[in-house]
């Protein structure tokens, strides 16, 4: 799968609240688990709006699937055709 441009970690300050926690819980807890050799795997997308995961699965074929945040709970979400 075709890995989109830099992986959107940061978060800005403004947006506080959930976001940041879900970004804190991800750099402690997962990202040294799935981390490989300083990058991220093709198939994780970090802070990916659905509408954007859509598209990058538009013209793949079946089966391929990618994982984002959620950033409206502390988890994944799997996106898949």
């Amino acid at each position: 799968m075709e890995k989109k441009p830099g992986v959107e970690l940061p978060v800005e300050p403004s947006e506080g609240g959930l976001k940041e926690l879900v970004l804190k819980w991800f750099m402690e807890t997962q990202a040294p688990l799935i981390l490989n050799s300083g990058s991220f795997p093709d198939w994780f997308q970090g802070f990916a709006a659905r509408k954007d995961a859509e598209d990058l699965l538009r013209d793949k074929a079946l089966g391929c699937f990618l994982i984002r945040l959620s950033d409206k709970t502390i988890g994944y979400i799997l996106s898949y055709k």
